[in-house]
């Protein structure tokens, strides 16, 4: 475009401009006009609710579209001031947001009519307080557009004064433009010219300047660490003991750190180590060929011998002969362990105690499994001692085992077993012993209730269950 061209196009857009704040003004008031329509039309729907619920709804739900065009009336005007303030430097910032906050009333009136059209649709009623809140919202827009009419009207001069002022001085670049048309193509061509050449060094003595202070910093760092190490003897007491005696650095070449091991609660060898747990082992596998050699239940026979006594004097009576005798076992199994095999234990006492406390509670588990479910409770017996070997962290730390047997290692009473002869094997720590003791003791009245309250709604089940087992002739 020549500059001639430019001129008559400035001339034009200022007159057009000119026009910008009048236009805003009008749409303004457009905005008010809508707004005060809403109010009759929302009014004519509530006259209409009393004589045909179904029109008043379809009319109420009509008035929601004049909200909606107030708010892309607002948004407009919005995009417009938005535009000017970028443009002009006209501060604006508060007629926006008052526009802002008109379309966030315009929305909450949109709310309360489509929940009042909802209302009259299933009930054809519409209650007066939803009426009331309605008429409320609506009669508050009226003073948001006084406001922001005052607003605009306070911004006006200066949007005008603004767009005056930048066609003016675009008028004069025209001028100057039209003076210079005779050699355009040339001052353009030298101005590309001088502004690629400006970048390009430009950033160049950016790219300088970031160098240089790398290269000062470095260097200051440089300075600073070589006085350190001049005022610093350390490298002088390094260096002099190697010269005067050149073994010293073989010596410590070959062992550069000394280790000195301090055992607490030592163990002397693998054997004594493993006691406890394979004295648990045979605890429990004991408790096991007890049930599978001795009956459990007495014979209707034996029961009548007995002047039938009730279920929980059986279930006591009959547990005393697997007592004393996995007392006997443990007796030999640990005495055996401290005089026969020779393993390390530093408090006999406390390790044939554990012994007698592991068993009583092994036994008084496995006998409630096999009084309750007979020969699955047996099973169920083995299978928790093939869990508890792999989970209970006999063999190997706990932290060390698969994320399903640390899970199940708190449950398993093998864990506090072998902890409690541990305590007797290295050395006894009475606080871990008596926490260890009392989660053990937490298994007695778990395994009473499985021996005595889960039994009785068992029997007649494992009944028939052992009635078709002794049919089948595969189990003994």
């Amino acid at each position: 475009m020549v500059p001639k061209d430019i001129k008559q196009t400035i001339k034009g857009a200022q007159a057009t401009s000119k026009n910008l704040t009048d236009s805003i003004s009008a749409i303004i008031e457009t905005a008010d006009q809508f707004s005060d329509s809403l109010s009759a039309k929302v009014e004519s729907a509530f006259s209409e609710i009393e004589k045909d619920s179904k029109t008043a709804a379809e009319k109420l739900s009509e008035t929601t579209t004049i909200c909606e065009r107030i708010i892309s009336i607002n948004n407009r005007l919005i995009e417009i001031l938005q535009t000017a303030q970028d443009n002009f430097g006209i501060d604006c910032s508060s007629l926006i947001d008052k526009l802002n906050n008109a379309n966030g009333r315009q929305t909450d009136i949109i709310s309360a009519i489509n929940s009042g059209t909802e209302t009259i649709t299933k009930t054809g009623a519409l209650p007066k307080n939803v009426q009331d809140d309605i008429r409320r919202l609506i009669s508050s827009v009226s003073p948001q557009f006084d406001t922001i009419k005052t607003s605009f009207e306070s911004i006006r001069s200066g949007i005008d004064s603004a767009i005056e002022s930048g066609y003016s001085a675009l008028d004069k670049v025209s001028d100057i433009l039209l003076n210079l048309s005779g050699d355009i193509p040339g001052v353009e061509s030298t101005l590309d010219n001088i502004s690629e050449t400006n970048q390009s060094m430009k950033t160049t003595f950016v790219n300088l300047k970031s160098f240089v202070e790398s290269a000062k910093t470095k260097i200051d760092d440089m300075i600073k660490k070589v006085d350190e190490i001049k005022n610093n003897n350390t490298i002088e007491n390094l260096v002099t003991p190697i010269i005067r005696n050149p073994n010293a650095l073989g010596d410590f070449i070959s062992s550069p750190v000394d280790i000195k091991t301090t055992s607490f609660f030592p163990i002397e060898n693998y054997g004594s180590a493993m006691t406890p747990f394979y004295s648990s082992l045979a605890f429990w596998v004991g408790g096991i060929v007890l049930v599978a050699v001795m009956k459990c239940d007495l014979t209707r026979k034996e029961l009548k011998k007995l002047n039938n006594p009730t279920q929980t004097q059986l279930f006591f009576g009959r547990y005393l002969i697997f007592f004393l005798l996995g007392q006997l076992q443990s007796l030999i199994i640990t005495l055996g362990d401290i005089f026969f095999l020779k393993v390390q234990v530093n408090d006999p006492v406390i390790f044939v105690l554990s012994g007698m406390l592991s068993s009583f509670i092994y036994t008084l588990i496995i006998y409630s499994l096999t009084i309750s479910f007979s020969t699955i409770g047996k099973a169920l017996a083995v299978i928790i001692l093939v869990i508890q070997i792999a989970g209970a962290g006999g063999t190997f730390p706990i932290e060390v085992l698969p994320e399903p047997f640390q899970a199940v290692s708190p449950i398993l009473p093998f864990k506090y077993g072998v902890n409690l002869l541990r305590e007797g094997v290295a050395g006894v720590d009475y606080n871990v012993y008596m926490i260890n003791m009392l989660c053990m003791l937490v298994f007695i009245p778990v395994a009473l209730i499985l021996g005595l309250l889960l039994r009785r709604p068992c029997i007649k089940l494992i009944s028939f269950f052992n009635m078709r087992v002794e049919e089948s002739d595969i189990i003994i």
